[in-house]
């Protein structure tokens, strides 16, 4: 019934190994990457299984330090050779599922989210991924629904790590190794115990709060190297409990500050009392069915959390029990088929003697190809100009035209930009776009752009302007802004369009809540609806110097707001602003007037 649990000289995972295999560390992974799995599926069910990634960056430290020493001490550590082994184990798995993840994004996302995962694609195959996220704010609370390429993080924090440790390794090896290592250790506790309360983004996702795990378990395997393996009886069992303390009771307060320290003590109790030959928890962790789910931990890591956004994305409107199905169904297909075709085949031909020039080739054609592919999708699905793009004259979205139009605005014209583009070529007219979001576009308003807005209009001399704005904040109470800027903006332009704002959602419809039972109707909020309405009136006073277009009756109806459309897809992008696929309701409007 139970696996070997000794030392085994055989090839890991389908391709020669010299270094011993141990069963209970896949049983650790097994472990790990359970409680993420579970974590993702059901926050309530394993409220902190979000730290199986800090038993792997424990782990981790612990093997590679391990086979490093192993080479150092034989005369046959290779720098080189360590990185083929790494693009080897890791990377072809990994530059499949960014592949996969763009493809699926083109058919499922908006194009908003496109462009996001565009960009996170890219990140993610330059390992920066952990730094984009930063800016984008807590990995608890963002749209996750929308980044399927989040999990990467702690990934790039383990290649961050391993740039320059091997060498680290190599130097400290001719001199006492565990005090600086746990020196570096306590230096990164501390910096991750500060930063916590401090900017708790940059404590969670970047590697000098999160080297100390993989330090910790740097030094274990130091000390390992240098002391027979002995029986301790109780401590696996105490890291057991450790752990599952960790999943069950741990949240993301205070984390990874110092409650951080419970799953990676534990993870070290494991890792010290499972050593000894015979050990029960030894046994536990190498019964053969937990072993076959570590084999298969990266492939399951990678592929879960692309399949849990999409699922999640699309069908928002199906019920949990579809989509808990779907996502566990397609999760261990995909995984096993990963584990299988790509990760065993790809790291038993990498890693052959004299394919490192081979392995480093392949590592950066794909890195360059998986970066280009996710510039280009985020170049080609958004169109939102920065100051920077406004002051050189905007985006030239369109040209070759004798018509010129400018759409002009804040991020209220920015979601109109991509639907605009296609009907400029459908109809024939140059689109130029100053779109910015967040953006303050009006004479005398806070960090105004207005000067280069107004040196744009002057130079351009478009045929039309398309202004598109938040009416409804930034000028309900000040319509003398609009006034200052429509006497600019028609002494040099031939027609101006002003575009009404659509109506506005409450900030809790959204996919996840529907996902968590809310229904329609939708109204727009009363607070919102009044300051959109007071706006809207200071618009009209310009219907005879302009066209008005009023998108607004598209979205109203006598049930409420209209945010799902007929295909099942989102017409908002969020509270306050449409979806490419709503967008391009409002286009036959547009049509009309810019014929």
């Amino acid at each position: 019934m139970w696996g070997k649990t000794v030392q085994l000289r055989r090839p890991v995972s389908g391709f020669a190994s010299t270094h011993p295999y141990y069963a209970h560390l896949d049983g650790i992974r097994a472990l790990a990457v359970l409680s993420v799995l579970l974590f993702h599926l059901d926050h309530s069910v394993l409220p902190g299984g979000f730290v199986g990634v800090d038993v792997f960056f424990v782990l981790s430290g612990y093997l590679i330090t391990g086979v490093i020493l192993r080479e150092i001490e034989q005369g046959r550590f290779s720098v080189a050779r360590f990185y083929q082994r790494r693009i080897a184990r890791i990377f072809p798995a990994f530059a499949v599922v960014i592949a996969a993840t763009y493809a699926a994004s083109l058919y499922l996302y908006s194009a908003q989210d496109i462009a996001s995962a565009g960009t996170s694609g890219a990140a993610a195959a330059l390992s920066l991924i952990n730094m984009k996220l930063i800016f984008q704010g807590d990995y608890f609370t963002i749209s996750q629904d929308a980044q399927p390429l989040l999990h990467y993080w702690s990934l790039a924090v383990e290649e961050q790590f391993y740039l320059l440790y091997p060498l680290a390794l190599l130097w400290l090896t001719k001199r006492r190794i565990l005090p600086p290592l746990l020196g570096a250790a306590a230096v990164s506790f501390a910096c991750a115990i500060v930063l916590t309360y401090l900017a708790k983004d940059i404590a969670f996702y970047t590697l000098p709060t999160r080297a100390w795990e993989l330090l910790v378990g740097g030094a274990l395997a130091v000390w390992h190297a240098r002391h027979e393996a002995t029986r301790r009886p109780g401590v696996a069992e105490l890291g057991l409990v450790g752990l599952l303390l960790s999943f069950l009771f741990l949240g993301p307060e205070h984390f990874p500050g110092p409650t951080a320290a419970l799953p990676v003590l534990a993870t070290l109790a494991i890792l010290e009392g499972a050593r000894a030959e015979g050990s029960r928890v030894q046994r536990y962790l190498a019964w053969r069915p937990v072993v076959a789910i570590g084999l298969l931990s990266y492939s399951l890591y990678l592929w879960h959390w692309p399949i849990f956004s999409f699922i999640d994305y699309r069908l928002f409107e199906a019920s949990a029990e579809v989509r808990l199905a779907l996502k566990v169904v397609l999760t261990v297909v995909l995984s096993v088929a990963s584990y299988f075709l790509i990760e065993r085949p790809a790291r038993r031909y990498f890693n052959r003697q004299g394919m490192v020039r081979a392995a480093l080739l392949f590592f950066a054609t794909g890195v360059i190809a998986l970066s280009a592919v996710g510039y280009h999708l985020r170049e080609s699905h958004y169109l939102g100009a920065d100051s920077g793009d406004i002051a050189a004259g905007g985006i030239e979205a369109v040209s070759g035209h004798s018509r010129d139009v400018l759409l002009l605005g804040d991020s209220q014209a920015y979601m109109y930009a991509l639907p605009l583009a296609e009907l400029a070529r459908e109809e024939e007219f140059n689109l130029r776009v100053a779109g910015m979001p967040a953006g303050n576009l009006l004479p005398e308003e806070e960090d105004t752009i207005w000067n280069d807005v107004a040196r744009l209009v002057a130079r351009e001399q478009p045929d039309v302007i398309v202004f598109a704005y938040a009416w409804g904040i930034k000028i309900g109470e000040h319509p003398e802004r609009l006034a200052q800027a429509m006497r600019h903006l028609n002494a040099h332009a031939g027609k101006i369009v002003l575009v009404q704002q659509m109506p506005l959602l409450s900030d809790d419809v959204s996919r996840q809540s529907i996902r968590e039972g809310l229904r329609p109707p939708f109204f727009e909020p009363e607070d919102r609806g009044s300051k959109r309405e007071a706006g809207a009136a200071v618009v009209d006073t310009y219907s005879s110097q302009a066209t008005i277009v009023d998108v607004f009756p598209i979205f109203d109806g006598p049930n409420g707001t209209r945010v799902i459309g007929e295909d099942g897809r989102f017409l908002y992008q969020d509270a306050g602003h449409l979806s490419d696929t709503g967008a391009a309701l409002t286009m036959p409007l547009f049509e009309r007037v810019l014929r």
